[in-house]
């Protein structure tokens, strides 16, 4: 499963449940990812944020409207 992969990779259950959400279906917006995934809209947002941090996610901030998030290319793993 891509999630246990992304766990080698050294990212947390949760993140790599994103992570692999972000894979699988592209831009989301953060409501989006809470309702597809197992996690709390609060922790979405965090492990988001997370995600940000190490360079694996980023944020496309709309004019109106929720962000949206995207994956950066996933080179970025391996320095994880």
């Amino acid at each position: 499963m891509i999630q246990d992969t992304l766990q080698q990779f050294g990212l947390s259950a949760p993140q790599a449940e994103i992570y692999s959400l972000l894979l699988e279906c592209g831009q989301q917006k953060a409501g989006e990812l809470a309702r597809k995934s197992t996690l709390k809209r609060s922790s979405v947002y965090y492990v988001l944020e997370e995600l940000q941090t190490m360079g694996l996610v980023e944020k496309q901030q709309e004019s109106e409207g929720p962000d949206m998030f995207i994956l950066k290319h996933p080179e970025h793993l391996r320095s994880h």
